[in-house]
């Protein structure tokens, strides 16, 4: 029965001894690693972008460019920033064929009764 005793003492003591040693060496390089830190400098914000400058470069007035601005605000419900604008045309180029496109998919009305 002695030798259960001494075999448990042993083995709280071994884990006592270890939890502690463990212990000591995290403080230590918690200590070290608070020494070698340096406040961090935020990076440089970005230059604001000039949505204006760009537009015109494209050949859009800046009358266009605060009206859609505007329209942008007035639709988000706050203000906006409009970056880019990009002019685009029709897609397939042929007017007669954007219409038959959309005769084809008006043509398409499926009423579906309620089950």
């Amino acid at each position: 029965m002695r030798w259960l005793v001494t075999l448990l003492l042993g083995a709280v003591g071994g884990y006592l001894a270890s939890r502690m040693a463990t212990r000591s060496e995290l403080d230590e390089f918690h200590r070290e690693f608070q020494a070698r830190q340096r406040p961090v400098e935020p990076p440089p914000a970005p230059p604001p972008p000039q949505p204006e400058q760009a537009a015109v470069a494209e050949g859009i007035d800046p009358a266009r460019v605060m009206l859609i601005g505007a329209a942008v605000a007035a639709y988000l419900g706050k203000h906006a920033v409009v970056r880019r604008i990009r002019v685009l045309g029709h897609r397939s180029g042929d007017p007669w064929a954007l219409s038959g496109r959309a005769t084809l998919q008006a043509s398409h009305n499926v009423v579906q009764a309620h089950r």
